[in-house]
């Protein structure tokens, strides 16, 4: 309902203008949406070289446009710009721009008007030359009423026939018979039922992805990967954006999709992926605790190399795993099959999808209905191979869960939902002998699961204590009680935020629905024990996430204190319980239909939405809701209203037609905003995947760039070039990333310097020359190599240009060697003081101690001169890098000291020179030195290996000792008949 109301088609109008230009390059519009000049905010398409006018036409949104602005071209260039003007999807002019209404307004040398013609010179070198389109006042640009009639028409002609046939071949007597044997069938195969609903969800809501070819990690959800403008990668020619609303798509993209090519890399060299040299000057892998190394899925991924295709296998295949653990546990807690197949479905069709799309959490949240499942399993198992089997699913489901690729979200989930199990456990009908000894059984396979994983989390830990993240300072984010209707709508919770962005998880009114009918049925329920140790289970993450745990005792909690978004992760374990819970109150309704609480239940159920809606709008007066929210609401409110007497109906052979008809009508209003399209009228309310594209295509600067890279150096990109992370799929080494855990003396630095992408990659757009005056630290960095937006003849201060491809390539000639010797020593105080040192001394390398390092490393340093003024330097050569290794051979021509350029970690390498071992301490800030006495050849290797790994491996040994040897002993103890609590 009210589709229309949406305002981001961006088909009914255009902007069309004639330009001429002696360069080819790529020209955009943007539009002011009232949230400022922004790139998701805009059209673009490539512009080439003609002396003769040609037309581009640029889609542009409905809605109220505040600003316009035109960029030609993004480079250096002349052109004439003509015939400007805004035109509907019928081709009437809605407003025309004469030459007066174009502004020149950055890097334009020269402009003149001739007639209608305005000819345009860049200034030399340009890279963003624009100019504003003159508005009189806000420009509304509304659809008609006939063009929403015809926007809408087919949808609801879709809609309409769909249920109407389906209605009507569900009344045909020969159809009836058809299912109830099918009913019948199902009903002695339940756990088929569930799996074929879960698959049909999944089917229907991720169909552009399995049969379209579109993708969850396109570069099209408006994220830059190598280029700053898009298309962003080469081999495609796409330029249409996913209005995301603000959802997380970076994480996936700068990140998680790209570790399984350094996991890759590692295995190729036939080591474990503990370290990642491609970011940050090199950062811990294991140590992040996100990297998947041990998902079972992610292999699929290892295999292909990060392939947009393998995650998405990766992600239908979850969202199949979350709707069939999902329908499974609510079978086996309620033995309602219908519930069961209602709830598979309908699990699939949550907020939670869009607010995290292709986000790691999904990762995490999708495994989450199988350690419950572990749990029922255990409560229900009747033999002791059952329940032995019971355990070690549940020790599997731990770690999937612990490796899934978040740490927040998967350690909560599991907290939370191991809570529910035990409550399940102490609430079921068995004796308390049963119920201890199925405790006591959970309590040493979590034992078991806590030493086999130690080389993760204890990896983790000791990595997370050596470096800096952006949740070193305790806080609790938390939501308000008024706001619980937005659990199951997210858009209420979007209202409070500008442009409805994401705010947090929700679920759906189907969800809803069902968790009111639970809480209304749990006097008379069936499986009243179950359901009341789920709801207590609920009560901790709902408790967490809406504030009824004080923010003043969370942020006293370990670990839980640095979470800070205690909503947004307590709900994710809150999603999992609440299905399971709306599971109940399905079953609950479906058994209650010829029952006299049916109708009074319904009545109460609609009357506390009511009430929840109401102190909703009370409390939050001030909001201006969407046109979408006023529309899409009422139709929400229709669907709860109705669908139980449409499923009444469906029951009854007199009305089964119309009430299979009625039910799917109100289904589809319940749950269509979680779908996902192909192209729709409400991108912003929905998620539309985009094109499949190969994320490592062929780029002629990459290209160059490696045939260069004659010895270790790192390359990064200029303005949103080369985004930071996304230098991992390309296995280029950069001092950029996004990476969570950081190492904290690089940070340091990059506060300090124009370094600043080190650690703001998000912030404004930095410009070409990014650098300035501090190309000095990038040298020390071992940077070597640039990469700009194309700009002909365009020179950057202190480097040399190699070549104008796709992009242009730059060399920093003064780059220091990855390694180096030298025979000199300095100190400094604060990092500020080292920041003043490199800028200041010269392009030769040195190596600098802090002064607090300074003295205990003296005594092994004696007679170095400290002064920088007659230094020698000496570059290591003969490199060998793998994943965890670093090797060179540095020729000193006296006592001094060995510089490697990597970030240094206390403990965590093992080096070795000419074959016996040697100490390292941290040198110019943040990378790593060791002390040669003598002149001499030395092969020098630094091997990264976290300095708990050994212990975490012996423990990880004992955990699997003692797991095989209980179940030896319970093997035994069961053959020689003792009786064990089962």
């Amino acid at each position: 309902p009210f589709a229309t109301t949406a305002g981001s088609r961006r088909d009914f109008y255009f902007f069309d203008v004639e330009l001429t230009s002696n360069s080819p390059g790529a020209t955009q519009l943007f539009f002011d949406m009232g949230r400022g000049i922004d790139e998701p905010d805009s059209s673009v398409q490539p512009l080439r070289a003609s002396a003769r006018p040609v037309t581009y036409r640029y889609m542009m949104p409905t809605g109220t446009l505040r600003a316009l602005r035109l960029d030609p071209i993004d480079r250096e260039a002349t052109m004439t710009l003509g015939h400007a003007r805004i035109v509907n999807s019928a081709g009437r002019i809605i407003r025309e721009f004469p030459p007066a209404n174009l502004q020149p307004a950055n890097q334009i040398a020269t402009s003149s008007v001739a007639g209608s013609t305005t000819r345009i010179t860049t200034t030399p070198g340009a890279f963003d030359p624009y100019i504003n389109l003159v508005l009189d006042g806000p420009l509304e640009l509304r659809p008609t009423a006939v063009e929403k009639f015809r926007m809408v028409l087919p949808v609801t002609l879709t809609v309409f026939a769909t249920v109407t046939a389906l209605g009507l071949i569900a009344g045909l007597g020969s159809v009836r018979s058809i299912g109830a044997r099918a009913r019948d069938w199902f009903r002695a195969r339940p756990i088929r039922a569930v799996a074929l609903a879960a698959g049909a969800a999944v089917a229907v809501q991720c169909h552009p992805v399995i049969f379209f070819g579109k993708s969850f990690v396109s570069p099209d959800n408006a994220v830059f990967l190598l280029y700053g403008t898009y298309p962003t990668l080469p081999g495609y020619q796409s330029t249409t954006l996913d209005e995301a609303g603000s959802a997380d798509v970076g994480a996936m993209m700068w990140q998680h999709a790209s570790y399984p090519v350094v996991q890759r890399a590692a295995l190729e060299d036939g080591e474990l992926p503990f370290w990642n040299r491609y970011d940050l000057a090199g950062t811990p892998l294991l140590g992040q605790g996100q990297s998947m190394f041990g998902d079972p899925l992610n292999w699929m991924s290892i295999l292909a190399s990060g392939s947009a295709g393998s995650w998405d296998v990766r992600f239908v295949v979850l969202r199949f795993l979350f709707a069939f653990g999902t329908g499974l546990a609510v079978w086996l807690l309620t033995r309602q099959l219908a519930a069961a197949a209602v709830m598979a479905f309908g699990s699939v069709f949550i907020g939670f999808f869009a607010f995290r799309y292709n986000h790691p959490a999904i990762l995490s949240v999708c495994w989450g209905p199988w350690l419950l499942v572990a749990w029922i399993w255990l409560q229900q198992s009747a033999s002791p191979g059952r329940r032995n089997a019971s355990l070690v699913m549940l020790g599997l489901t731990h770690a999937t869960l612990l490796t899934s690729g978040t740490m927040k979200e998967a350690t909560m989930m599991m907290a939370c939902l191991d809570v529910a199990g035990v409550c399940l456990i102490l609430a079921s009908d068995l004796s308390w002998r049963q119920r201890l000894g199925r405790l006591g059984g959970a309590a040493l396979t979590g034992l078991v699961f806590l030493l086999v994983a130690a080389p993760l989390w204890l990896t983790f830990l000791d990595t997370l204590g050596k470096s800096r993240t952006s949740y070193d300072v305790p806080a609790a984010s938390q939501l308000p009680l008024s706001l619980v209707i937005g659990f199951f709508e997210d858009l209420f919770y979007r209202q409070l935020r500008p442009d409805e962005a994401h705010y947090d998880p929700s679920s759906n009114g189907l969800v809803l629905l069902g968790v009111l009918w639970a809480l209304l049925a749990i006097r008379n329920s069936r499986t009243r024990r179950s359901l009341v140790a789920v709801l207590l289970a609920s009560a901790l993450p709902f408790g967490f996430a809406f504030g009824l745990v004080p923010a003043s005792l969370i942020v006293r909690l370990p670990f839980v204190a640095n979470i800070i978004h205690i909503d947004n992760t307590f709900s994710c374990a809150l999603l999992v319980l609440a299905a399971v819970l709306a599971g109940f109150g399905l079953a609950e309704a479906i058994r209650d239909l010829s029952g006299p609480h049916y109708w009074r239940r319904h009545a109460v159920a609609v009357g506390i939405i009511t009430v929840l809606t109401v102190v909703y709008f009370s409390v939050y007066r001030q909001i201006d809701p969407s046109p979408f929210f006023r529309g899409y609401v009422p139709g929400l409110a229709v669907g709860a209203a109705l669908c139980p007497l449409a499923l009444s109906w469906a029951v009854r052979r007199t009305h089964a037609g119309l009430g299979v008809a009625a039910a799917l009508t109100l289904f589809v209003l319940l749950l269509w905003r979680h779908g996902q399209y192909l192209n729709t009228a409400f991108d912003r309310y929905v998620m539309n995947p985009k094109a499949r594209v190969d994320l490592t295509a062929g780029s002629p600067a990459v290209e160059f760039v490696r045939r260069a890279l004659s010895e270790p150096a790192r390359t990064v990109g200029l303005g949103y070039n080369l985004f930071p992370g996304y230098n991992q799929f390309l296995r280029l080494e950069s001092i950029y990333g996004v990476d969570a855990v950081r190492n904290a003396y690089l940070d340091e630095l990059a506060q300090l310097t124009p370094m600043h992408k080190v650690r703001d990659w998000v912030g404004g757009p930095p410009i070409q020359e990014d650098i300035g005056a501090g190309l000095p630290m990038q040298d020390l960095l071992n940077v070597r190599y640039y990469l700009a937006s194309p700009q002909p003849g365009h020179e950057l201060p202190g480097r040399r240009q190699l070549a104008s491809l796709d992009l242009d390539v730059y060399e920093s000639p003064t780059a220091w060697p990855r390694a180096f010797f030298t025979d000199t020593v300095t100190s400094y105080g604060t990092p500020q003081e080292f920041v003043a040192l490199a800028l200041t001394a010269g392009p030769r390398p040195f190596a600098a101690l802090q002064q607090s390092d300074f003295a205990a490393a003296q005594n092994e340093m004696p007679g170095l001169p400290r002064t920088l003024q007659n230094r020698q330097s000496v570059a290591a050569t003969d490199y060998r890098l793998t994943a965890n290794t670093t090797s060179f051979t540095v020729r000193a021509p006296g006592p001094g000291v060995i510089v490697l350029t990597e970030a240094y970690y206390p403990d965590d390498f093992q080096v070795h020179v000419n074959g016996s071992p040697a100490k390292y301490f941290r040198v110019n800030h943040a990378f790593k030195g060791l002390r040669v006495a003598a002149a001499g050849t030395y092969r020098v290797e630094f091997v990264y290996r976290p300095a708990r790994f050994g212990l975490a491996l012996g423990l990880a040994v004992a955990g699997v000792l003692l797991g095989a040897g209980s179940w030896i002993a319970d093997a035994l103890a069961r053959r020689r008949g003792v009786r064990l609590p089962s």
